[in-house]
């Protein structure tokens, strides 16, 4: 088990530090201070279309190999769907025009 340390520790008292909610109302544009955020959170964030749809096809392939379907309604197969909706509207156009 990998052991943090404690927030004192790693932010001084005397800093100001920004909690991410990711409500929405998270700007980092606007922040100066230091943003403590969930690891996914901050995947999410950084996580290209391109890279979401490899991701989205990997979840594909490795549950249809493993239980012979793919849930779809997956909150993981859903947030990678989401991120990656630029690059499978590329792919779309690019079929309907015939460059597949």
């Amino acid at each position: 088990m990998i052991k943090y340390p404690s927030l004192d520790k790693v932010i001084p008292d005397n800093y100001d530090y920004w909690i991410w909610q990711g409500d929405g109302e998270d700007h980092l544009e606007s922040l100066t201070c230091p943003v403590l955020i969930e690891a996914q959170d901050l995947r999410d964030l950084t996580l290209t279309p391109d890279e979401a749809k490899e991701l989205m096809y990997c979840f594909i392939h490795e549950s249809q190999r493993r239980y012979g379907k793919v849930n779809r309604e997956a909150p993981l197969y859903l947030k990678l769907k989401e991120i990656a909706k630029p690059a499978l509207l590329v792919l779309k156009a690019q079929a309907i025009e015939g460059e597949l």
